[in-house]
């Protein structure tokens, strides 16, 4: 199996669902399958976490269940990201000059550990990290062979923090904010129109680009594995794709910057549910046509996936970590934040992971997990 996972947005309570989903699969057979990742914003931040707490190391599934998830525990339960930035700032000034992302990228690498490169990552499992370029509209990508989007030019082998990626995947209109690209400091290249060869130079059309939240482009970080009409890349043939994405609910009209994020949350919910439709029916096509993936979404119990894709399947109790359909609401309900969690946020966001996991696993691929 060549397994390709995508990791949505959604702040540490996505990150800590995403912490669950790849539980139930490092206690499966198809860890080591796992040969390219694709995040955004808190799935950024998951994996970015998964590398520190390793040594900067894609972890084997012992060091996974082992090592990882404790760790992860201890520093998510212990410590803000959100205040710790402030702390950076407010310590040293001078680094606002390059903006709050900045911070969040400082952060990342003090108190979390991830002082990797981007050149300092395995080729197995790739990891392609999503922003969204402002000068351009497209979705800009991050990796060990490249990073840059098809309008604004790649660089080649970027020697470029893995922070500072990873804040920039999650920086948020409104929250962390863009991070700074000054052209002038790479050079450029651009491929040939359908081919993957590169050539060299270009000149940048932008002296800066901002680079901001991959979510603003699409939060489940499906278009680096998946495109509607050409199926999976060539290193993917089996796809997990894990969705912590928070719908928008009824409210009573905010004031303009209000207003302004909740427009945005509804353009980004509509992108997030048409990507979703088309990803599921790929997926999971009518029989005889074989299961090629899963969709893990946040929010659903147990018993309401087995209802949904296996209703002729009775659903095993008690549930393995002992949540109820309440439980998956409340986890659904969890703001979009980089705070401190309590220990039992913590474990009730990894616990539903899980749980989704499992159940849908069980429901849609019961032969392979």
């Amino acid at each position: 199996m060549k397994l390709g996972i995508s990791l949505s947005g959604g702040g540490v309570r996505a990150l800590v669902f995403h912490l669950g989903v790849l539980k139930r699969l490092a206690e499966s057979k198809h860890w080591d399958s796992v040969g390219h990742l694709s995040t955004v914003s808190g799935g950024s931040l998951c994996v970015a976490m998964i590398f520190a707490k390793n040594g900067g190391k894609w972890p084997d599934a012992e060091q996974y269940l082992k090592t990882v998830l404790r760790a992860a525990r201890e520093q998510l339960t212990t410590q803000s990201l959100v205040w710790s930035s402030v702390r950076a700032g407010f310590i040293r000034p001078f680094r606002l000059l390059n903006g709050r992302a900045h911070l969040v990228a400082h952060v990342l690498a003090k108190k979390w550990g991830a002082t990797m490169s981007l050149q300092d990552l395995s080729e197995r499992p790739r990891w392609t990290i999503n922003c969204t370029t402002y000068e351009t509209g497209k979705n800009w990508r991050f990796s060990y062979k490249r990073m840059g989007d098809y309008l604004t030019g790649y660089v080649m082998n970027p020697d470029f923090p893995v922070a500072d990626a990873a804040a920039a995947s999650a920086g948020f209109p409104g929250g962390i904010g863009p991070r700074k690209i000054r052209s002038a400091d790479y050079q450029w290249v651009q491929y040939k129109e359908g081919s993957k060869v590169a050539i060299s130079p270009i000149s940048p059309k932008q002296e800066i680009y901002h680079l901001w939240d991959g979510g603003v482009y699409e939060n489940l970080g499906s278009e680096a594995l998946f495109k509607p009409g050409k199926a999976f890349r060539d290193d993917v043939d089996f796809y997990i794709a894990s969705d912590a994405g928070k719908g928008v609910s009824q409210v009573q009209r905010h004031g303009p910057f209000g207003s302004a994020k909740r427009l945005l949350d509804c353009a980004m919910d509509q992108v997030r549910a048409v990507r979703a439709r088309t990803l599921h029916g790929f997926l999971r096509p009518p029989a005889p046509s074989p299961t090629v993936g899963i969709y893990v979404r946040m929010g659903m119990s147990r018993e309401e996936i087995y209802r949904q894709f296996a209703p002729g399947l009775p659903c095993p109790s008690p549930s393995p970590c002992g949540l109820g359909p309440d439980d998956a609401k409340r986890a659904a309900m969890f703001p979009t934040t980089l705070r401190r969690l309590r220990e039992a946020e913590f474990d009730l966001l990894l616990n539903h992971g899980y749980e989704v996991a499992d159940a849908t696993m069980a429901t849609w691929v019961p032969d392979r997990f």
